[in-house]
C-alpha cells in the first residue's frame, strides 16, 4: 500500500467516526478503489510505454541482423561462398570450392588430351601434294599416339573436346548454384520453421461440380492453436 492509499484510508476513517453513515462508508471504499485503479492504470500505462520504446529501439537492430537476399546474392557473385558465410552455412564453402576446383582441374586434363589427339589426327592427314597438312600447326604428334589409326585419333579428339565442353558447362552450373543457394537461404532466413508448426494430410474422394475424383489435402496450423 502506497502513501496515497494510506492518506485516503485515514481520511475515510475520520469521516466514518464523525458521520457513521453507510453512504460515507461507501464513499470511502469507492475513493480507495478509485485511487487503486488509477494507480494500477498509471503503472500499466508506464510499463506499456517502456515496452513500446524498447520494441522500437530493438526492432531496427534485429532487422539489421537479417541479411538482405539481394546483397547476399551479390556477394556470392563476387566471391563464391561469401553468401554462404553470411547465411552462417560455412560448411557449404568446401563443397562449392571442391566442385569448382575439381571441375576446373578436370577440364585442364581433358584439354591437354584433346590437344594431343588433335595434333596427332591433323598430322596423320599429311599429304605431299597438300602442304598445309605437313606444317604441324597443332604441334608434333605425341610419342604415345604414334601409329594410331586416323579413325581412332578422330574419335578420341572429338570425345575429349565434347567432354571438356560439358565440364565447362558444369563449372558454370556450380558457380550459378552457389549464387542461387545463397539467395534462396537468405530468403528463408526469417521463414517460420518452428516446432509449433504441424501438417495434416488427407487423401480421399472429392467432388468438384459434376466431376468426382481423389485428391490430397494438406492443412498447416500451429500446435499451440489446438
Amino acid at each position: 500500500m502506497n502513501i496515497t492509499q494510506m492518506k485516503t484510508l485515514i481520511v475515510s476513517f475520520k469521516y466514518l467516526i464523525r458521520y457513521p453513515d453507510k453512504r460515507i462508508l461507501l464513499s470511502a471504499v469507492l475513493a480507495l478503489g478509485l485511487v487503486t485503479v488509477s494507480h494500477r492504470a498509471f503503472a500499466q500505462n508506464q510499463v506499456h510505454t517502456d515496452s513500446l520504446s524498447n520494441t522500437i529501439a530493438v526492432r531496427p537492430a534485429q532487422r539489421d541482423t537479417v541479411p538482405k537476399p539481394k546483397r547476399v546474392m551479390l556477394k556470392s557473385v563476387i566471391i563464391p561462398g561469401w553468401g554462404q558465410i553470411v547465411n552462417k552455412q560455412i560448411w557449404k564453402v568446401p563443397i562449392i570450392y571442391g566442385a569448382l576446383f575439381g571441375l576446373s582441374y578436370y577440364s585442364t586434363v581433358l584439354t591437354r588430351d584433346y590437344h594431343d589427339f588433335r595434333a596427332a589426327y591433323y598430322n596423320s592427314l599429311s599429304d605431299p601434294t597438300r602442304s598445309y597438312h605437313t606444317d604441324q600447326r597443332y604441334g608434333q604428334t605425341p610419342a604415345y599416339l604414334q601409329g594410331q589409326s586416323q579413325q581412332a585419333l578422330k574419335y578420341y579428339r572429338n570425345y575429349y573436346r565434347n567432354t571438356r565442353d560439358m565440364v565447362y558447362i558444369g563449372v558454370g552450373l556450380a558457380y550459378g548454384l552457389n549464387i542461387i543457394d545463397a539467395y534462396i537461404f537468405a530468403q528463408l532466413k526469417d521463414f517460420n520453421v518452428s516446432d509449433d508448426l504441424s501438417v495434416r494430410t488427407r487423401i480421399g474422394p472429392q467432388n468438384a461440380g459434376p466431376y468426382q475424383g481423389v485428391g490430397l489435402t494438406l492443412t498447416f496450423r500451429l500446435k499451440s492453436a489446438r
